[in-house]
């Protein structure tokens, strides 16, 4: 029984993790198309 409980929240745990990632890398990803778009505006406006 306690095995069966530790191997079930190891699981969870395990899915919490990549969640986390998956967030981070995410975040991480919007931050950089932000950027992007803000240092290509920045060049393209001045120009307009």
């Amino acid at each position: 029984m306690f095995i069966e409980e530790h191997i079930n929240f190891s699981k969870l745990d395990g899915q919490d993790m990549m969640m986390a990632i998956w967030h981070l890398l995410l975040n991480y990803e919007l931050k950089a198309c932000l950027l992007r778009l803000i240092i290509c505006g920045s060049i393209l406006l001045p120009s307009i």
